[in-house]
C-alpha cells in the first residue's frame, strides 16, 4: 500500500514536472501533457527503481508506477487550476 502511495505521489509530482516542460516546448493542452508526463514518469521512474533494487525485475516496477500513474492523473487535473478562476481571483 505504501508503495503505491509514495508511486501516485512521484508520478503526480515529475508527470506534472514532464509536463510544465513539454509545455514550454510543445503547444499542447494541460490534461494530454499531464498524460504525456506521467508516461514518462512512468517509464522513467521504473527503470531508475530497477537499477535501484536487486532482485526487481522491469516489469514489477512497471506494473507499481502504472498504478500509481492512474491514480496521479485525475490528482494532477483535479487541482489543476483553471486560467479562468486564476485570473479573477488577482
Amino acid at each position: 500500500m505504501g508503495q503505491l502511495v509514495g508511486a501516485a505521489l512521484a508520478m503526480a509530482l515529475f508527470g506534472a514536472l514532464f509536463a510544465w516542460i513539454l509545455r514550454k516546448i510543445v503547444s499542447l493542452s494541460l490534461v494530454p501533457s499531464y498524460a504525456i508526463g506521467i508516461l514518462a514518469a512512468v517509464l522513467i521512474g521504473s527503470y531508475l527503481y530497477t537499477l535501484g533494487q536487486s532482485g526487481s525485475t522491469f516489469l514489477d516496477a512497471l506494473v507499481i508506477y502504472a498504478i500509481g500513474g492512474i491514480i496521479a492523473l485525475p490528482l494532477l487535473v483535479l487541482t489543476a487550476r483553471n486560467s479562468k478562476t486564476a485570473q479573477s481571483e488577482k
